[in-house]
């Protein structure tokens, strides 16, 4: 029996990303409309309709009717879905019931909400659809998800978890769901909230714009740029890196999810190009994938990382770091352990080899070790080493993750 490969996935909001995702190998549709999708950075908050979605629910129908003629496009059928994300207060209520009616009426029956109290409105108006639960700072562990696979057709995983997290939780639930998706490209959201805080800010009180889009320089690490945006939504802010699971591809294709998402919103339809072809290289062609990763870093301005796939670390983490940050001896930490293979070496600083050094765990052993190299995640091999990566480091006894890396 033929292993099913995942579907991929973006948000369009216009013709031209259609047209683009179609030659970009993607399959699955998520269309917006601002004044019901939140994080949209389209501008649709001066119209009262939804006659979009049918135009362009009718536009995608057509373009990829033609995938048939396609050789080297997927095999899939479009699969196409609307991305209601609202987080709904009362006064929200008519405009998602008009938004639903015109699902109905075009025919997309997979809604995706974060707000899970909006799916008594949707059976209601629209019985035969089914939700898709799309809450990224949400279902964390397996109970979580375990509660919301009881109530929902298929769900997108926090992208707070770790690989590991995400096998163990696909393992607890999968009798209940097993429908998963996982964001394999794009920003990520790190704080939201109701309030604009831009907006309501002296210096753009006068600015005729529904949005504004600004950034702003990490004082303490210099280089990192925060994305900070506004809509009638909300604020938002947004991780000064992308997520890019292109040197996890192994590890992403065990889990075996159902679909993966590309979140090109607020980037160019380049940047569109390059993961839809990356991602599916990466399906097909494995060895093949490095010089898509490069196309891709020239599509962008800011840092490609995985983000939290690997290894989650949190603030309590950083704090228990702060106190060594001026010792000129701590080089880093450890932040994930793989017995009986590697770990993960997060620098603090820049330092070459060879190298002695100490680690210490957070049971305060000791554990000596000479570096004459430092793997990437890759494996190619480093005589230096630069802040910004993270390296491999041979695994031994008691290593284990949050131990503190000295030059001894």
């Amino acid at each position: 029996m033929t292993k099913k490969l995942p579907s991929l996935s973006c948000y369009i909001s216009d013709k031209p990303t259609i047209d683009t995702a179609y030659a970009s190998h993607i399959d699955h549709l998520i269309i917006e409309d601002s004044k019901c999708s939140v994080r949209s950075f389209f501008d649709d908050f001066g119209t009262t309709n939804f006659d979009k979605i049918q135009i362009l629910a009718d536009y995608a129908r057509k373009i990829y009717s033609t995938s048939s003629s396609q050789p080297n496009h997927l095999n899939h059928e479009l699969s196409l879905s609307f991305n209601l994300d609202l987080l709904a207060h009362e006064k929200d209520l008519y405009i998602i019931e008009k938004c639903i009616s015109k699902l109905k009426e075009a025919g997309i029956n997979t809604i995706r909400i974060q707000d899970p109290g909006l799916k008594t409105i949707i059976h209601q108006i629209y019985p035969e659809s089914t939700i898709h639960f799309n809450q990224e700072t949400g279902n964390q562990n397996q109970q979580s998800v375990f509660e919301y696979s009881k109530q929902f057709d298929k769900q997108t995983l926090s992208l707070e978890l770790p690989s590991s997290e995400i096998e163990s939780i696909i393992q607890f639930t999968k009798p209940n769901c097993s429908k998963y998706e996982i964001q394999v490209q794009g920003p990520i959201l790190i704080q939201y909230s109701y309030r604009q805080f831009l907006g309501n800010h002296e210096f753009y009180k006068d600015l005729d714009s529904p949005t504004i889009s600004v950034e702003a320089m990490d004082q303490e690490y210099p280089g990192r740029k925060f994305h900070f945006y506004d809509n009638p939504h909300g604020h938002f802010m947004y991780l000064y890196f992308d997520r890019c699971l292109a040197q996890h591809i192994p590890t992403l294709i065990s889990l075996n999810l159902d679909s993966w998402l590309i979140d090109h919103r607020n980037r160019s339809l380049d940047y569109l190009t390059a993961s839809g072809n990356l991602y599916f290289k990466a399906l097909h062609e494995l060895s093949t994938i490095d010089k898509y990763v490069d196309k891709l870093k020239a599509t962008c301005d800011i840092p490609l990382r995985g983000g939290f796939f690997r290894a989650n670390k949190t603030d309590q983490d950083r704090k228990w770091n702060a106190d060594f940050k001026d010792n000129t001896s701590f080089l880093g930490i450890i932040v994930d352990s793989e017995k009986p293979n590697n770990c993960l070496f997060e620098p603090f600083r820049e330092f070459s080899l060879p190298c002695t050094i100490d680690i210490i765990t957070p049971e305060d052993k000791h554990i000596e070790m000479t570096l004459t190299e430092l793997n990437s995640l890759t494996g190619e091999p480093h005589i230096s080493c630069a802040l910004d990566n993270l390296y491999l480091l041979p695994w031994k006894k008691g290593l284990v993750k949050k131990s503190k890396v000295f030059r001894k």
